[in-house]
């Protein structure tokens, strides 16, 4: 609760404002707000290549599981075995695991090989569950040098057996530019990129996929 003395000053400043002598600016350097630029959001991009050929499989992609330093929406650099940061000044769109998963949903769907691609939050049971882990997905430093590293680790599953149908690891590794963030976050999507790509063509194929599936 303000004292008199504070309500008469923010009564002050609002009369000023109304009428020119203060702007918005002035106030906020008066009250004590935050000077600080909110940190730039950088966004994942989703393949948008058709596949061949038609799999009458219905898809349900879950969120990938991680451990906590990948769990949330800051952009994360190594720089040794056991020591992970992160860029100040950037985050992703989402928190990563939520958005690898709608970026790789798109991804398939754009394909349009499967019959349909969901999350499991719709409520509608598919015939195959993809289970997958995020095991790296960073920046990584070595010697003034700087790469993004991801790897995941995929499992097939047949909802009606509940059982294995295939299980895979994809990795990809690209080299930054340099060691800026924006360098940083090119490489990171390239990355995501190429093994996105490699996981739809793994996902479409028919060796993976329930050989007897029909319309």
């Amino acid at each position: 609760m303000l004292s008199k003395t504070g309500s008469v000053i923010v009564m002050v400043l609002v009369s000023l404002v109304l009428s020119g002598g203060l702007t918005g600016c002035t106030v906020a350097s008066l009250v004590g707000a935050n000077s600080e630029p909110a940190p730039a959001t950088h966004d994942l991009l989703a393949s948008s290549r058709r596949g061949l050929g038609h799999l009458p499989i219905q898809l349900t992609v879950a969120e990938p599981s991680a451990v906590q330093a990948l769990s949330n929406s800051r952009i994360a650099i190594k720089t040794g075995p056991h020591e992970i940061s992160y860029f100040a000044a950037a985050v992703w769109t989402d928190k990563l695991p939520r958005l690898l998963q709608l970026r790789l949903i798109e991804t398939l769907g754009n394909s349009r090989i499967l019959k349909a691609v969901t999350t499991g939050s719709e409520r509608i049971r598919g015939d195959i569950a993809l289970a997958w882990d995020i095991r790296d997905f960073q920046i990584e430093v070595n010697k003034g040098a700087a790469q993004a590293h991801v790897r995941f680790y995929l499992k097939l599953v047949d909802e009606d057996k509940g059982a294995l149908v295939a299980a895979k690891e994809f990795s990809a590794t690209v080299r930054a530019q340099n060691d800026s963030v924006e360098a940083g976050v090119e490489a990171l999507k390239d990355a995501f990129a190429a093994s996105s790509a490699n996981i739809m063509r793994w996902i479409t194929s028919r060796r993976i996929i329930v050989a007897d599936a029909s319309e």
